[in-house]
């Protein structure tokens, strides 16, 4: 007998709960692993299983009714596993309140302005899932196809339970230290996976119904799908789809970004920078015997120049204004004629150009200043980086490969000799070193708060025009953007080297772009966040 536990346990307990060695007594069994390691693995595997599995059966025709089953039930399973994660993981640290919680030291600026999106993007998303429960049930309603559309009826309510459960979770156990342990490491790491697994079918879902399209095949083919098309709930869900789509891809990585500082070994890094961040509140502690000793201002300190103040605010103002007005236009008034479009796209290349560069000035400002503060005057923490800024230098690696691509395409498949190719090849190498700096100028100077510069403007306006900059691209490319996606990498729907390779194309639009389109909202926050910092120092 005591053979057969040992078998046991080295085929199952130790693989499947190696990690760190628990520190509290009371929380050591038989097991003394906490399991961070195994879980990571095992959930990686998982994913990529899920991953392979989702791909085959969505990119299949919509005329095969069985995968539609399969696919039914495997969103099922995601949503419920889903559930059952986040209700084990609430209610071990609910027990445990008392020990996990802890009160926030300072405001808490991230989940101020994130939070707020989190909850918006999630009421969407729900929103979004009931219109296709209310399609769904109408349809059942009338006696067609009905244990299919029972199925996916259920799926649509466990899917506005888990969302309902994450908002509420993430909402409530903010301030949560998990304790390191099984239960919280699989439990939090299957969070992880399953909305990970639920934006990797929204994508392939979509890039299967282009490929649909692409071979000229319609709905009618599908069998089942007439009473979707004559459904009144489903002719307002078209309208909308524009928007849900973007939407369910942002609250996906959004509560991602959340979720994983909760991890047991994540949150000591997470933990460890707030702590500094709010016992040093940039310097007021440590630097104010030194601050208490200047009396006198620093000479090399100038005041600002009005004017130059006034001219750079108004800049600021004039280039977000025809940004504006510029994606207005190509939204509403051409977007039913294509033609218009390619002829208007080397003026919509040159206005970001435009754009792109005036952001780019602005950085390079930020950068000076903080090269020409002067010695003592700067307050720093030593840190290492958030799981925030390690998400962040993930989707600019992303959309660095992303524009290097467009790039290869458009010397690939186009005459370099054409104005438009130029401004579209400098458009992505802007948007390649604009991004490269900024990443550098949040991760290295978000807990820097230089204390007098030689300049005549404040850096806390630089950072607020970049946060407005950046929530403009955002806006754009996330919603109008979408809504041009015929002007998508230069027009190439209609040949090139993404018209040949159609999986290249689509995992350039459905992969990559969304995490661009990710990058510049969080990106948006994070220098919104330097700039009410800045202000309060």
């Amino acid at each position: 007998m005591e053979l057969f536990k040992e078998v046991l346990r080295g085929l199952f307990i130790i693989p499947f709960t190696a990690g760190r060695t628990l520190q509290n007594e009371e929380e050591r069994t038989e097991n003394k692993m906490d399991g961070s390691l195994s879980s990571s693995v095992f959930l990686t595997c998982l994913t990529s299983i899920f991953f392979v599995i989702i791909g085959v059966f969505t990119s299949k025709d919509y005329s095969i009714l069985n995968d539609h089953f399969v696919i039914m039930g495997i969103r099922c399973f995601l949503v419920l596993t889903g559930i059952t994660a986040l209700s084990m993981v609430a209610v071990l640290a609910y027990n445990n309140r008392t020990v996990w919680f802890q009160t926030p030291t300072r405001e808490d600026v991230d989940w101020k302005l994130k939070g707020k999106f989190l909850w918006i993007f999630g009421l969407i998303v729900i929103f979004d899932t009931s219109l296709k429960f209310a399609t769904n049930m109408q349809c059942m309603l009338s006696g067609n196809f009905i244990t299919y559309y029972a199925v996916v009826s259920f799926q649509n309510v466990m899917s506005i339970a888990f969302f309902i459960k994450q908002l509420a979770f993430l909402t409530y156990f903010r301030h949560f230290k998990m304790r390191s342990c099984v239960r919280t490491n699989y439990g939090i790491l299957t969070v992880l996976f399953v909305n990970l697994c639920l934006w990797f079918c929204t994508i392939v879902n979509e890039s299967s119904k282009e490929s649909i399209d692409l071979r000229n095949e319609t709905l009618s083919n599908r069998t089942y799908a007439d009473c979707e098309v004559n459904s009144t709930f489903n002719k307002a869900y078209e309208k909308l789809l524009m928007f849900f789509i973007p939407v369910r891809i942002e609250a996906a990585l959004l509560s991602t970004s959340f979720l994983l500082p909760m991890l047991p070994y994540a949150s000591n890094n997470v933990t460890f920078a707030l702590q500094l961040i709010g016992r040093d509140e940039f310097g007021d502690v440590e630097n104010q015997p030194l601050l208490q000793e200047q009396s006198e201002p620093s000479t090399t300190f100038r005041e600002r120049h009005p004017f130059l103040f006034f001219a750079f605010i108004t800049l600021g103002m004039f280039m977000n204004i025809i940004f504006i007005v510029n994606t207005l236009i190509f939204v509403f008034v051409f977007i039913d004629n294509e033609q218009t479009q390619l002829e208007m796209f080397p003026t919509w290349m040159g206005i970001l150009i435009a754009y792109k560069s005036v952001m780019l000035v602005m950085m390079f400002l930020v950068i000076r200043m903080f090269v020409q503060t002067e010695s003592g005057e700067c307050s720093e923490v030593e840190q290492r980086l958030t799981v925030s800024e390690y998400l962040l230098i993930f989707c600019n690696a992303a959309s660095a490969a992303s524009y290097t691509l467009l790039i290869l395409v458009v010397i690939h498949n186009y005459s370099l000799e054409t104005v438009t190719t130029r401004l579209f090849l400098t458009r992505n190498c802007l948007d390649i070193v604009g991004k490269f700096i900024q990443t550098i100028i949040i991760v290295s100077f978000k807990h820097v708060a230089p204390r007098r510069t030689s300049s005549y403007i404040p850096l806390r306006y630089l950072y607020f025009l970049l946060a407005v900059g950046n929530f403009l691209m955002w806006c754009g490319n996330s919603f109008a953007g979408f809504k041009l996606r015929n002007l998508d990498a230069y027009g190439f729907a209609n040949g090139g080297l993404f018209a040949n390779n159609n999986n290249l194309r689509t995992f350039n639009r459905f992969v990559l772009t969304p995490i661009i389109i990710f990058y510049d909202f969080h990106a948006s926050m994070d220098l919104f966040e330097m700039y009410t910092n800045s202000r309060n120092s």
